[in-house]
């Protein structure tokens, strides 16, 4: 799967569980289904997003506790991303 690169997350850490997620151009919006993983590999979190490079959307982490977790983002195309992020 092609990788898409200009996603961004933050803040990272989250202090708060709220994340914003924005791609990083116009080309890349659309509907995103975003997935966060635990250390172990199992899904703690699975949602659809709609990201655009205009606004970034929220994503709600507060109901997972403190830890580091990989986001995985696919987009229609089936590319991903993944990010790394620490909720404190």
């Amino acid at each position: 799967a092609q990788a898409l690169a200009t996603l961004s997350v933050s803040p990272n850490p989250t202090p708060d569980g709220e994340l914003r997620v924005q791609v990083g151009e116009a080309s890349a919006n659309g509907i995103y289904q975003v997935e966060a993983l635990n250390l172990l590999g199992a899904s703690v979190l699975s949602q659809t997003l709609r990201l655009s490079a205009s606004a970034p959307a929220t994503l709600d982490l507060r109901a997972l506790p403190a830890g580091l977790y990989l986001l995985r983002l696919t987009d229609a195309q089936g590319r991903t991303a993944l990010r790394r992020v620490v909720r404190q």
